[in-house]
């Protein structure tokens, strides 16, 4: 095969992470323009369209008919509004809603399918958001997020077209950098490396320091500090990058006095553990609650930083529960893995195993070799260290897991 795998999460994934972070940059203004907040966001049409489930119109049906009715309710609400920011604002706010609906609707990467078809529509009609908008409007910024993860789709298009040295071209990087890259900080961050050849100078900068900002919210200490040697490396005069820097230094001292949380344990000697009977002996006469993740897999992580706070409070207080976290990671990540769980606050037991050490591992759980292996997957093991359940609630769940880890708790 001519093209490289993670290309495929690169364009599929590059803008599906959750806009955790709504400052952008210290200058921005914190929240929509005000009369953007005084809408019924829920009736707007634009708002409903997968709910109404759209996506399943036609080609001709969604762009003669929908799209027009979507742009005249657009056009309405803009008529007498004078400030120029309200107006911003809303165009960009329709885009990026659009631009949720080409989410959706996303299925083949291939010309002249649907999704596509109005994703360029959308940008074309849209264009790129002016300096002075990117000062100051939340959803301009929030546009470029979109704009490049469609710039990334249609790399892709030219990838399977014509193979993977137009990326090499595209980027402006060998191959083998990219690789290295995407192995180092993810696919996601390979975009920050494209956007200078899709961007013009001042959004450039803008996408970078907002990524940047991204990353931290995220405490992802790693990439946001990659993010910020970028942003560095490109516009070494920025205004942003002391306070870059300065939150930088924050995670760092966060990160310092995580280390010192004796609620959060990292397993000692992981390489003598090699069963799920090696792991649970030291637990036995407690409930266990397995998650198996890695820091590799976004929706592990949405799990895990979202979630767990809440699992972990409405169990507070027992001794008889215990939370096990399995990680499929390869050496090189091992820092990022306890990085990541230390700024996320995730106490509980920690190990992690390499893929090929994990195989032995998913056998023995599942008592079959014949099974896909699922990222996340959440288990139940009762106090004998037998597993009850293979397929668990997730913390996202809520009172449908407590319920379930209750009823194994409340067990004489």
């Amino acid at each position: 095969m001519r093209t490289l795998f993670f290309f495929t999460v690169f364009c599929f994934s590059i803008a599906s992470k959750a806009q955790s972070n709504k400052e952008f940059s210290y200058q921005l203004l914190q929240h929509p323009a005000v009369h953007l907040k005084t809408l019924d966001q829920e009736t707007l049409l634009v708002n409903r369209l997968l709910l109404n489930q759209y996506n399943r119109y036609s080609k001709d049906s969604l762009m003669k008919v929908v799209l027009p009715w979507v742009w005249r309710e657009r056009d309405s609400i803009l008529q007498g509004i004078q400030s120029d920011l309200e107006k911003t604002e809303i165009v960009y706010y329709y885009a990026n809603a659009l631009m949720d609906l080409v989410d959706g609707m996303q299925f083949k990467l291939a010309r002249g399918e649907t999704w596509k078809v109005l994703a360029d529509t959308i940008v074309f009609s849209t264009g790129m958001p002016t300096e002075d908008m990117l000062k100051h409007s939340y959803s301009a910024n929030r546009y470029l997020q979109y704009f490049m993860k469609d710039a990334c789709r249609n790399l892709w298009i030219r990838v399977t077209e014509e193979g993977e040295k137009i990326v090499e071209q595209a980027v402006g990087i060998a191959v083998d950098t990219i690789k290295r890259k995407a192995r180092d900080y993810g696919e996601t961050f390979l975009a920050l490396l494209y956007a200078r050849n899709c961007l013009p100078t001042y959004a450039y900068e803008r996408y970078l320091v907002n990524e940047a900002i991204n990353f931290l919210g995220a405490k992802n200490l790693i990439v946001a500090i990659a993010a910020i040697n970028e942003v560095e490396r490109a516009f070494p005069k920025s205004e942003y990058l002391s306070t870059l820097t300065e939150r930088k230094e924050e995670l760092i001292t966060l990160l310092h006095e995580k280390k010192q949380d004796k609620n959060i344990v990292f397993i000692d000697n992981p390489a003598l553990i090699t069963s799920p009977e090696d792991l649970f002996a030291r637990f036995k006469g407690k409930v266990i609650y397995l998650d198996i993740w890695g820091t590799w897999c976004g929706p592990c992580v949405v799990e895990m930083s979202q979630y767990t706070q809440a699992l972990k409070t409405h169990f507070a207080g027992r001794n008889d529960i215990v939370f096990l976290y399995l990680a499929m990671e390869s050496e090189k990540d091992v820092e990022k893995w306890r990085q990541f769980i230390s700024l996320q606050d995730i106490k509980g037991f920690h190990i992690w195993k390499t893929s090929s050490e994990m195989e032995p591992f998913w056998k023995d759980l599942l008592h079959t070799s014949n099974v896909p292996r699922f990222y996340p997957t959440y288990m139940i093991v009762d106090r004998s260290g037998t597993v009850l359940n293979t397929n668990a609630r997730r913390p996202s769940d809520g009172e449908r897991l407590y319920l379930q880890l209750e009823e194994i708790l409340n067990k004489p």
